[in-house]
């Protein structure tokens, strides 16, 4: 892939705020952040969680922004564990 394409579109990302997007968001979600990550901030995902309406939130430990593949385990039992027990409807 052309790296100018990359780059433009890393750009376009950190344009567009997404916090905000949240208030849009009615579904039941989970959101997962990591106490090392420095693009994605656990006060970013905090603030995200609480404009959704019905999030949950879940920090992982000793993980930065690529938690998928520093701590995969970690990710799969907290997405399992949230699925075994999906929020109850308000």
């Amino acid at each position: 892939m052309d790296p100018r394409i990359i780059i433009g579109l890393f750009d376009e990302f950190h344009k567009t705020k997404q916090i905000p997007l949240g208030k849009k968001v009615r579904a039941d979600s989970l959101v997962i952040a990591s106490d090392k990550d420095e693009i994605a901030t656990v006060e970013s995902a905090r603030i995200l969680a609480g404009q959704m309406q019905n999030a949950s939130l879940q920090i992982i430990k000793d993980a930065g922004h690529l938690v998928p593949l520093e701590a995969p385990l970690a990710v799969a039992d907290i997405i399992n564990a949230w699925l075994q027990n999906p929020p109850l409807e308000t």
